[in-house]
């Protein structure tokens, strides 16, 4: 295993999710370590948004540790399944609905339009967390409400989606009628 030393603490590699970002160990516990190298606009960038997402109170990885001086930020590993996957379970809890909706309307306050993409969320014990650090000013035709609400609903919108990202499915797509009550149901009981 690779060992990186990051302000005098060593984490263990264990798994490379994507170009700079790893799942690192350190005495038990598991961490997402983002690495930027000599990108320090992207490291920059990446920090920026993960310190004004912790002020949105969005509900996602907290920053544990920061070198500025290496381009490193470690936030902690939520162990969880993906929303994407759980909404294409035959029957889902409403709580996700909830939670997506808080979410939603949290980032609105601070004028913030997060990716709606479900698979960007992460499910763990109930909880509904954003793990990506993705977000544009708001505008109001991006809103929730308008544009990716039907990505968390059985609609050909969210059928779409999985085709595109090559998930092998049998999701059984509503009806136009059921699945727009469904959502408008959801909208007035948890959209603030």
């Amino acid at each position: 295993m690779v060992t990186l030393k990051i302000k005098r603490r060593d984490f263990e590699i264990v798994e490379t999710l994507s170009d700079h970002t790893y799942k690192a160990t350190r005495k038990g516990k598991s961490f997402y370590v983002s690495d930027f190298k000599d990108d320090k606009a992207a490291f920059e960038e990446y920090f920026d948004a993960a310190f004004r997402l912790k002020n949105t109170g969005v509900k996602h990885p907290k920053l544990v540790l920061v070198d500025k001086k290496a381009h490193i930020v470690v936030e902690e590993f939520i162990e969880g399944e993906s929303a994407l996957k759980y909404l294409m379970q035959p029957e889902v809890d409403e709580f996700i609905y909830q939670q997506v909706f808080t979410i939603m309307y949290l980032a609105r306050l601070e004028r913030l339009t997060i990716n709606p993409d479900p698979e960007c969320y992460l499910i763990k014990d109930k909880t509904l967390y954003y793990v990506s650090k993705q977000f544009e000013a708001y505008k109001d035709e991006n809103a929730f409400v308008k544009k990716g609400i039907r990505l968390w609903f059985k609609t050909k919108e969210f059928k779409d989606l999985l085709e595109e990202k090559k998930i092998p499915n049998n999701v059984k797509i509503e009806t136009d009628y059921l699945v727009n009550r469904q959502i408008v149901l959801m909208t007035c009981k948890y959209y603030m």
